[in-house]
């Protein structure tokens, strides 16, 4: 009987690699995971913008003829069908499916491959994009396409080392390749290695990635939270001062899991300089490797604390390779998330972040920074936006900015930490205290615009209007002020509530009078204590909350009687007139009754 064989038309690698792979630094990635299941303790980049070339050399255990053909271009081989699942250092193997060096042949027309195995010769081959394409298209298979011969201007970079595996790519025809910013910011933030093996480095043209090429973010960070007792090289480079650091009021329900939250100052501080619009979001490590950014798209709360959040995740146990299980997309860039472990993974996650939230919003307000409106730590809005605006209007003091130096023998260290203590304190009655300020504003100018409306005659209260209005101009000239305090100046502006209730009741009789006076009695103690800048108790401010809706309403009322006896008024002139008529032509056979 005529022997068959199973046969892999070459056009799958479009399918599982070319067309799959779309992310420069997911290609990049790739290549940098097998360095690193080859036990390499040094990969170094070299690009190239003028040719377009980039070359990434790894110091790894090499491959020979066999692991080349048998392994490497064997399409779906993994390093683990053998049982195996950590390398002979002990790092957990990166590599699952055997697809993502595909990975390699997507972002240039010519990929040059050559390694070497201690003992053994060098190997290698090139993969020319063009002449695959070709093979694809006269629908042939994989055993019908042969790599080209190994480039020795490439080879003879290897002579000198006892092993390893270099990687050339040519002609690049992917964006952001040439920006040495954007690959070393990459690498720092994409790869944690480092957690695992410290003596695992990445160099991009003869410099180590480090956390230097992320300072700039990590000096912006305002407050962080540590998840599992996290330590890491990059964790580590962030400020933990005291006021920094915030605690979880959680538990954590999965073993192993590790890393941390933090926030900036600024949402706008998130974006990472070299990484043209890209910002820092809370992402998801697998042992040492970035599986998934943004975590918090799988949880939105909507609420502001998420544009200014980032971290990262790590839970190595999600790649248990003693299950076989796999919870990554195929384009390695993603978790399943029908998979049952990876959902409990979000719901703790879910769970910590809740957490976190209210802390967020307790410590920026201590901080004198804007919180979370929906937050716990300032239960009235009223007092969250009179704090906030108090905050702002003290940042926005300049004086200093603006060039005045300060006389540090006047305003030594000691009194100004004193000061800013007393300023700080300030805030917090500044929350309390102003939006009471808010309520006699209101409560004033509603009867200003009462009387202005109604046209009410002023002149019983002009021996006041005349004496404020001379104190006012004797202070001014004391203070040699020439030129206008006050936005608006009519004489009401220079009366207050009781004069208010007196010109009301002057120019309309009303059975609401008493009502009136009551609360103008009530309003006065309160309104002279916030007009001395006293904090006012819990219970005055309850009351003069209370004051002006009884005012407000007292001022619909008053305004529905007016309107009521300008109509009586106007139906009795109605009838008086009618009266005058009759009166005027009655005929003299008409008998009075």
């Amino acid at each position: 009987m005529k022997e068959f064989k199973f046969e892999l038309s070459l056009s799958v690698l479009n399918h599982l690699g070319r067309n799959l792979y779309r992310n420069f630094i997911t290609i990049l990635g790739e290549a940098v995971s097998n360095s690193w299941d080859a036990d390499a303790n040094n990969i170094k980049i070299h690009v190239d913008s003028t040719t377009k070339c980039m070359t990434i050399i790894d110091d790894g255990i090499g491959m020979d003829a066999e692991d080349f053909q048998e392994r490497f271009l064997t399409v779906g081989y993994s390093k683990r069908d053998g049982g195996l699942y950590k390398t002979q250092k002990g790092r957990p193997f990166i590599g699952r499916k055997g697809i993502g060096k595909l990975a390699l042949l997507s972002c240039s027309k010519r990929v040059h491959i050559v390694s070497k195995k201690k003992g053994s010769d060098l190997i290698g081959g090139t993969i020319d994009n063009s002449s695959l394409d070709e093979a694809i298209s006269k629908g042939r298979v994989s055993g019908e396409y042969a790599l080209e011969e190994v480039d020795e201007e490439i080879a003879g970079i290897l002579n000198s080392m006892e092993s390893g595996t270099i990687i050339r790519f040519e002609s690049i025809t992917v964006d952001k390749f040439n920006s040495i910013e954007f690959i070393r910011a990459s690498m720092a933030l994409h790869f944690q290695f480092s957690i695992l093996d410290p003596n695992f480095k990445v160099y991009v043209n003869g410099e180590v990635v480090g956390l230097g090429d992320l300072i700039e973010f990590t000096n912006k960070t305002q407050i962080i939270w540590n998840v599992g007792n996290f330590k890491s090289d990059f964790f580590s480079a962030i400020d933990q001062s005291e006021e920094k650091v915030a605690n979880f009021s959680v538990s954590l329900d999965i073993a192993g899991l590790t890393g941390f939250l933090a926030t900036v100052s600024k949402p706008s501080f998130l974006k990472i300089r070299g990484l043209e619009g890209e910002r820092a979001t809370l992402d998801l490590y697998v042992n040492g490797r970035l599986r998934e950014r943004d975590l918090l798209k799988h949880f939105p709360t909507m609420r502001i604390v998420e544009s200014y959040t980032y971290g990262q995740i790590h839970y190595n146990d999600l790649d248990n390779s003693a299950t076989g299980e796999d919870v990554f997309t195929s384009s390695r860039e993603g978790i399943l998330l029908s998979n049952p472990k990876t959902q409990m993974l979000i719901k703790e996650l879910d769970k910590i972040f809740r957490a976190m939230m209210d802390e967020w919003d307790r410590v920026r307000v201590n901080m004198r920074e804007v919180g979370d409106p929906e937050g716990s730590a300032i239960a009235k809005p009223q007092e969250r936006k009179a704090r906030e605006l108090y905050d702002q209007i003290s940042k926005s003091d300049g004086r200093n900015k603006r060039g005045h130096k300060t006389d540090k023998r006047q305003d030594p260290k000691t009194n100004k930490d004193k000061i800013d203590g007393w300023d700080r304190e300030l805030s917090e009655e500044a929350g309390f205290n102003l939006s009471s300020y808010a309520e006699i504003y209101r409560s004033e100018n509603l009867f200003r615009k009462y009387i202005e409306e109604k046209g009410f005659d002023l002149s019983s209260e002009s021996k006041e209007i005349n004496e404020q209005r001379t104190k006012e101009k004797k202070a001014c000239a004391r203070a040699n002020i020439n030129f206008e305090i006050r936005k608006c100046d009519t004489d009401l502006h220079y009366l207050g509530m009781r004069n208010f209730v007196s010109i009301i009741s002057k120019s309309q009789k009303t059975d609401l009078q008493l009502n009136l006076d009551n609360s103008s009695l009530a309003f006065k103690p309160m309104r002279d204590a916030v007009a001395h800048t006293c904090l006012l108790s819990e219970n005055a401010k309850n009351r003069l909350i209370n004051e002006h809706e009884n005012m407000k309403a007292l001022l619909g009322k008053l305004l529905d009687g007016f309107e009521k006896a300008d109509r009586s008024n106007a139906a009795e002139m109605v009838q008086t007139g009618m009266d005058q008529i009759l009166k005027n032509n009655k005929p003299d056979n008409v008998v009075q009754l």
